[in-house]
């Protein structure tokens, strides 16, 4: 039915090209044919694809002489209201550039960048909405005109929905909630309404494979974690969310502020006094693996920022650390590194895939001068004896893993495969990449592939290590090099 609706605008409409007396009487008909569309047959997206598609498209750019500025606003009042349905928010956005004081304009702004932020749960888009909601309101308010309820709501709640109900109400009747910490419910999703575990944890985090984790498989896990924060004054903070094969929930006081099988993050902003928080998480893996952060927000610096702010702490007597995981071994993801005594001011490298928290324990005293810190997925977090020290996260690698290219770590051969070398998990070293701004080379490495605990350094780098990494390096580029000379070749040149 739905390619059958095009079909009822004359093919000429679509076809021709336009002329001053046509495109009035062409605009006329081909609008009330997407209202037809749109109104008879409950399909606003083939409605705005028809005006896109005819002379109406070209009225978005400027107003024919044929139309009053009555009719015209009404006509791009239509096109406003349509394209809400897609993800054409830029054109909407000129209108409003165009027509300042055009109320309805800002309400469809609106709504395109709410219906974005549902699809998306990307918080710039949360933040459009209320942006040209308000606006929208307050001219409303200045022309004395009716203002729409449900905007008013929403700009009352922040862009939030409020939650119909949580698993609270099944797992934790009594509302035990504490303070600073998070009392955690474990379940099998088959038989949701059964308690397997309870406990009181500091972090939101599960990570486990098969039924290694209260006997319950992995496959039909399912979370639920609920906490207060305290805060004294208003606060705005980031929510991480890493996970993998697998459905969140985060609701806050009641609203919804991320549901999603992606990871990702939001940003909240917390007004002073205390918040309840609460998690819902159901897996659908053989492992399952959840962090949940609420965290300072994260930005990631390039690699000459990174330089540009490490510069204030590094020394001629600087050294650098670099540590390196694929992932933790705990089931709350952190991963305790044991600092072993120093007498030279360190800068820690530290480098994950998954999220892990990096619990620092700095009993021995070393003078931490920084930390930079990377990982794939978001956000892996620092924290244990770390006051005063500046953590920088990095948009690029600091290192290869656990690996990093060390040469008793690369036990897998390199291959030339029809102009394409490939090492598998055998990389270069490049946890130099930042000290050798300095002038320096990492002093001590640690990597593991999943880790619970860690001594840093593991490895001391010595200069025969050293002479062995280089050897290693200069073999593999040489490989690289006579591998892809026959890459690009074609064929005829193969004969040649």
């Amino acid at each position: 039915m739905k390619k059958l609706i095009v079909l009822l605008i004359p093919f000429v409409l679509i076809g021709r090209g336009y002329n001053p007396d046509d495109i009035c009487k062409d605009v006329k008909i081909v609008a009330k044919e997407a209202e037809m569309i749109d109104k008879k047959f409950k399909d606003p997206k083939n409605a705005f694809a028809l005006l896109n598609a005819t002379a109406f498209r070209q009225i978005t750019y400027r107003k024919p002489k044929c139309m009053n500025e009555k009719e015209y606003l009404s006509y791009l009042d239509t096109y406003a209201y349509l394209s809400t349905y897609s993800e054409r928010i830029g054109t909407i956005e000129q209108f409003v550039k165009k027509y300042p004081n055009h109320i309805y304009f800002y309400k469809v702004a609106g709504e395109s960048y709410e219906r974005q932020f549902d699809k998306y749960q990307n918080s710039e888009y949360r933040q459009k909405a209320l942006k040209y909601y308000a606006k929208y309101v307050e001219l409303s308010k200045e022309k004395n005109q009716k203002v729409d309820k449900r905007v008013v709501e929403y700009l009352k709640t922040g862009g939030l929905k409020k939650a119909k109900s949580t698993w609270g109400k099944y797992l934790n009747p009594k509302g035990d909630i504490p303070i600073g910490k998070y009392r955690a419910f474990y379940i099998d999703t088959h038989n949701p309404k059964t308690v397997v575990a309870t406990e009181i944890v500091e972090d939101i985090a599960v990570n486990y494979p098969y039924k290694e984790f209260h006997g319950i498989d992995s496959a039909n896990f399912g979370g639920y974690w609920v906490g207060k924060l305290k805060f004294s004054k208003d606060t705005q903070k980031s929510i991480y969310v890493s996970q993998s094969n697998s459905t969140t929930r985060v609701i806050i006081d009641g609203y919804v502020v991320y549901d999603k099988k992606q990871r990702g993050g939001v940003d909240y902003n917390f007004t002073k006094g205390t918040h309840t928080i609460e998690v819902e998480f159901i897996n659908r893996w053989h492992t399952t693996t959840l962090s949940v952060k609420v965290m300072d927000r994260v930005t990631r610096l390039k690699k000459d920022e990174i330089i540009d702010r490490l510069s204030r702490h590094v020394t001629d007597d600087t050294i650098f650390d670099y540590v390196g995981v694929y992932e933790s071994d705990n089931k709350n993801n952190t991963i305790e590194l044991k600092l072993e005594k120093s007498d030279k001011p360190t800068v820690l490298l530290l480098q994950s895939h998954r999220a892990v928290t990096w619990d620092i324990d700095n009993s021995n005293g070393v003078d931490i001068a920084a930390i930079v810190i990377n990982s794939s997925r978001l956000e892996s977090e620092v924290r244990g004896d770390i006051d005063g020290v500046e953590v920088l996260y990095s948009q690029r690698r600091v290192g290869n893993g656990y690996r990093s290219g060390l040469p008793a770590n690369n036990k897998r051969d390199c291959q030339c495969i029809s102009g394409h070398y490939t090492c598998g998990e055998s990389r270069l070293f490049i946890a130099d990449e930042i000290p050798s701004r300095f002038g320096k080379k990492v002093s001590g490495f640690s990597g593991e592939y999943a880790a619970t605990t860690m001594s840093v350094p593991q490895v001391n780098m010595t200069p025969d290590i050293y002479k062995k990494i280089e050897q290693y390096n200069t073999k593999i580029k040489e490989m690289k090099s006579e591998c892809t000379k026959n890459k690009s070749i074609t064929p005829d040149k193969l004969f040649e």
